[in-house]
């Protein structure tokens, strides 16, 4: 019974939009806290709001979409990682910030948890150069793993670098869209996308 009274709870907050935290005392219910021992009411209410926090992130989940587009955007590359921006840090359009704040072309999570990182970059670059394109927590000064990689074939033959990447970024992390290039070279990149969404926290 106190589980079907929970799931129409879960039912009725969801189609009226009204998920928050619910607050539970124990003197709502006449039954009084003793010293030294787990408050029941409490604790399930504790139970009641995470379920409902869950729930809240399935039925919107946190995203960033930007991207950039007819763009002729010309980038000096060389064995080193690179911030992809342009001269004024503001390469990238924002469409959707859900849970980021964006300055200059980093991203700043307003929460943590497992992230998946998806992008993808229409550039060209050096005959036989190979340009790779990555995710990258500036705050853990590490790679988010998995870079994507293409061999150029000169200059205006373009192709498009795929990158799929999932990370464990905490509140308040910086995140960005890193080049290279197996040597150094100049790469005009035309458009590009990106999308981040949280799984769970």
């Amino acid at each position: 019974m106190r589980k079907l009274i929970i799931l129409l709870l879960f039912v009725s907050t969801a189609l009226y939009g009204q998920l928050d935290t619910i607050d539970l005392k124990t003197s709502y219910f006449g039954i009084p806290s003793t010293e030294g021992e787990a408050d029941f009411v409490l604790n399930e209410a504790y139970k009641m709001n995470q379920s409902i926090r869950e729930l809240d992130t399935l039925l919107s989940p946190i995203h960033l979409f930007m991207y950039f587009g007819d763009s002729t955007v010309s980038l000096s590359y060389t064995t080193s990682w690179a911030h992809l921006t342009n001269t004024g840090d503001s390469l990238f359009i924002q469409l959707e910030l859900d849970g980021f704040t964006v300055s200059g072309d980093t991203l700043t999570s307003i929460y943590g948890g497992d992230f998946t990182l998806f992008g993808t970059f229409t550039h060209d670059a050096g005959n036989g150069n190979t340009v790779s394109i990555r995710y990258f927590n500036v705050t853990k000064t590490a790679g988010i793993p998995v870079a994507g990689a293409n061999t150029g074939r000169g200059a205006n033959n373009f192709m498009s670098t795929q990158v799929m990447s999932y990370g464990d970024v905490d509140i308040g992390d910086e995140i960005v869209v890193q080049y290279k290039g197996d040597t150094n070279g100049t790469a005009v990149f035309k458009n590009g996308s990106i999308l981040i969404q949280r799984l769970h926290d």
